[in-house]
């Protein structure tokens, strides 16, 4: 039994981490929709390699901080971006009056919190996805804690 480690984090969804797969695996043709053919080249693939299990490590705790931060700071409230005429290379007195908090009142900790539950059903969403590629092929997708 062949074992082929992949690098891949799922950090930009299901259909990203599928890309990713295709991309390592030499599968994927930036003149076609891969998403369309997944199945088919998967398929196509472990019938050549009737011996090759494909093993992916994914850290659910760091999916998840990934999939809020991504999620939170796209809030046009909590969106930070450099300032016009930010003095780079400045002293940090210079740079200090640029500096922009984000306050901590009740619509930051109610945000929070939606975006909380928010993450955690896109996280049961991609789990589930796992366990179907897991089952569908050669895949030993594990999660971490």
């Amino acid at each position: 039994m062949d074992i082929k480690k992949l690098k891949i984090k799922a950090n930009n969804g299901i259909d990203d981490f599928k890309l990713d797969i295709l991309k390592s695996l030499n599968l994927f043709d930036n003149k076609k929709d891969c998403l369309l053919d997944f199945d088919n080249r998967i398929r196509n693939y472990f019938n050549r390699h009737k011996n090759l299990t494909i093993k992916i490590v994914i850290t659910k705790k760091e999916l998840f901080e990934t999939i809020f931060k991504k999620k939170f700071y796209n809030i046009k409230r909590y969106k930070r971006e450099i300032p016009k005429g930010y003095p780079f290379g400045a002293s940090n007195m210079e740079a200090q009056a640029y500096y922009d908090p984000i306050i901590c009142d009740e619509q930051y900790y109610q945000d929070k919190n939606r975006i909380e539950n928010e993450t955690i059903s896109e996280l049961n969403d991609l789990m589930s996805h796992f366990e179907e590629l897991n089952t569908k092929y050669n895949f030993e997708i594990k999660v971490q804690e």
